[in-house]
C-alpha cells in the first residue's frame, strides 16, 4: 500500500502522508511548499519505494536539504567543501598492502586517466580535521588537483552541490572525486559504487578484484536510489525556482 500521495495546490502539488493525514516536511519539520508535479511524483515515487525512512530516499534528503537552506537564506560555495573534503578522497591515499592498492587503481581509473601525470599516490589521512592535518605534517592533496575538481563543479546549481555532498557521505567522504565524475555523467552507477565500495572499506574482501553476494546486495541497494535521483536531477531546474 503507498504511503504518501499527491494533493493539488493551485498549479502545483503538495504531498500528504495518507496514515497520519500530514503534510511532507524537512528532516527539520519544515514544511514543504508546493511542487511541479513531475518533481512531487518522483518524490511520492521514492517515498513510497523506500517507504521504511523517509532517508532512504536520496530525493528527499537533497530536496529538504536545499529547502533548508533557502529557508536560512544561506548561498553554498562548494569551493572550500571540496578543499576540505578532497584530503580524505582515497583515491589519492591507497592502501600500504600492495594486493588492495592494486585492487583500488583498478576501481579508480577514471581519476588516473583524468589527471595523467597530476596523479598521486599520498599516506592515508586519519585527521579528523584540516587543521589537524597541517598540524601533523601529512601531505596534502596539492591545489593543481583541487583545481581541476573546482573547474569541473564551477556552474553546479545548489541542488547538484548538495548531491555531491550526500553521496561523498554516503562513502564516509572518501568517494568525491568519483561523486563529481557521476553527477557529470561521465561513470556509470555502477562504477561510481563500486569505486566507493572499494575506496571506503566496505568491500568484504578488499583485496578481490570480485564483489561477493553481500557486496553485490549493498551494491543494489545503492543502486534502485541512483536511479531515481538521476531522474531528479534531470528536472532539478523545476525544484530551484518553486522554493
Amino acid at each position: 500500500m503507498n504511503k504518501f500521495q499527491l494533493k493539488k495546490s493551485g498549479d502545483l502539488f503538495l504531498i500528504i502522508n495518507k496514515e497520519s493525514n500530514e503534510y511532507l516536511s524537512t528532516h527539520s519539520n519544515t514544511p514543504y511548499p508546493p511542487l511541479p508535479k513531475d518533481i512531487c511524483e518522483l518524490l511520492v515515487n521514492d517515498l513510497n519505494l523506500f517507504s521504511e525512512s523517509l532517508n532512504e530516499s536520496y530525493i528527499y534528503c537533497c530536496i529538504s536539504s536545499l529547502i533548508e537552506f533557502k529557508k536560512n537564506k544561506k548561498i553554498i560555495d562548494l569551493t572550500e567543501d571540496v578543499l576540505y573534503q578532497i584530503q580524505w578522497d582515497r583515491a589519492y591515499r591507497g592502501m600500504p598492502d600492495p594486493r588492495i592498492n592494486m585492487v583500488e587503481r583498478h576501481f579508480k581509473a577514471k581519476v588516473i586517466e583524468f589527471l595523467g601525470d597530476k596523479m598521486i599516490d599520498l599516506p592515508l589521512n586519519y585527521a579528523e580535521s584540516f587543521d589537524e592535518l597541517e598540524a601533523d605534517n601529512t601531505n596534502c592533496v596539492p591545489q593543481s588537483i583541487i583545481n581541476e575538481f573546482k573547474e569541473l563543479i564551477k556552474d553546479y546549481t545548489q541542488l547538484e552541490l548538495f548531491t555531491i555532498l550526500l553521496l561523498n557521505n554516503l562513502f564516509e567522504g572518501c568517494n568525491l572525486s568519483m561523486t563529481i565524475f557521476w553527477l557529470a555523467d561521465q561513470i556509470t552507477n555502477q562504477e561510481f559504487i563500486e569505486a566507493g565500495i572499494v575506496l571506503a572499506q566496505q568491500k568484504e574482501h578488499p583485496a578481490t578484484f570480485t564483489f561477493n553476494v553481500k557486496d553485490k546486495k549493498l551494491i543494489d541497494y545503492y543502486n534502485q536510489r541512483l536511479v531515481t535521483l538521476r531522474l531528479l536531477l534531470q528536472t532539478h531546474r523545476n525544484v530551484n525556482d518553486c522554493l
